[in-house]
């Protein structure tokens, strides 16, 4: 269903968005504030003193390929959030060996990125400029 979302829904939603004074502004007088905590207790996805864009962030370019070749992200007309999708379709339980979790804890991360947080102007295509931050899985509820 996710990809017949509104747009224009969404892009209204986006420009009613103060990222300066983290608040989504609903009417004159009607302000939603949010914080980085509210997004973690919504999406599970890591939130604290890491600096995804400074040292924390950084991730070796042997990461990026194993991420890729692992998710499917490096097969030819395959597109980022669309191999993170399929990815998140495999049957992944408690008994799926760890990195088979962690790969799904990355590639979930990533499709909630993709498609909510930080979504870039090509459909189906994802940024991997926090990519540092997903290197430690075990900051992923």
């Amino acid at each position: 269903m996710l990809h017949k979302l509104n747009l224009k829904f969404s892009a209204w939603t986006m420009s009613k968005v103060s990222t300066s004074r983290r608040t989504i502004i609903l009417a004159k007088n009607k302000v939603l504030k949010f914080w980085p905590e509210d997004v973690h207790k919504v999406f599970g996805i890591p939130c604290g003193h890491h600096n995804i864009k400074g040292r924390d962030g950084h991730i070796k370019p042997e990461a990026i390929k194993f991420i890729k070749s692992t998710l499917g992200m490096d097969r030819k007309g395959v597109h980022g959030l669309s191999a993170a999708e399929n990815f998140l379709m495999r049957n992944i339980t408690e008994s799926s060996r760890k990195i088979e979790k962690d790969c799904f804890q990355i590639a979930f991360v990533i499709f909630i990125m993709g498609h909510v947080l930080a979504p870039t102007t090509k459909h189906d295509y994802a940024t991997i400029d926090f990519w540092g931050a997903l290197a430690n899985t075990e900051t992923i509820e």
